[in-house]
């Protein structure tokens, strides 16, 4: 259990941590680069918004010749994201809102995306000029 306002880690030892990446574009290219050469993370699934079914060589081409260009890209579901231990939301501006809140409570999120960066709605619209809400089809009441 963790106390203060800074988050815990905990060490892993190899292949503790079960990932999903929710990836388009370049970011989601290089967080994908990352975790193929990383020995903590073991990916269950990467998933690119109406790209399901494709390998990940033909929509990130830097993959073709490695061990993971056959890799299918999945549909992004809650079943499939709550197997993970930590979901990475490599997606664009609006968009991590709504698969966050899919998760269940004990599944980790990491995003890339401004969906998290600023404290309300308010200072979302202050600073972006439109609604969270309006980005993300996931927003509640």
């Amino acid at each position: 259990m963790c106390d203060g306002e800074y988050a815990c880690m905990r060490r892993v030892e190899p292949h503790d941590c079960r990932c999903c990446c929710l990836c388009l574009g370049y970011v989601g290219e290089e967080l994908l680069r990352c975790l193929a050469q990383h020995p903590t993370f073991d990916l269950l699934a990467a998933c690119a918004a109406g790209r399901a079914g494709e390998p990940l060589a033909q929509v990130h081409p830097q993959f073709a010749g490695t061990s993971w260009a056959q890799m299918v890209l999945d549909e992004t579901t809650p079943d499939l994201l709550n197997q993970a231990d930590l979901v990475f939301l490599a997606l664009p501006h609006g968009e991590s809102a709504a698969s966050v809140q899919a998760l269940d409570a004990d599944v980790r999120a990491v995003g890339f995306g401004a969906d998290f960066r600023l404290a309300s709605a308010e200072a979302w619209i202050t600073y972006w000029g439109v609604s969270l809400c309006r980005l993300s089809s996931g927003c509640g009441d």
